[in-house]
């Protein structure tokens, strides 16, 4: 799978690269899991 970040029209590429660039890596790899979760439908909370 690859994930391709384009800016909007007017949108300095630059400016935005910058900003990808300034998330930690570990918010990135918990944003992936949770998508990963979200859609297998599974439920890893416990009642």
């Amino acid at each position: 799978m690859v994930r391709v970040f384009v800016p909007e029209d007017g949108r300095n590429a630059d400016n935005f690269g910058a900003l990808v660039a300034a998330i930690p890596p570990e918010h990135l790899t918990l944003a992936d899991q949770v998508l990963e979760i979200a859609h297998s439908g599974t439920n890893t909370a416990s009642s």
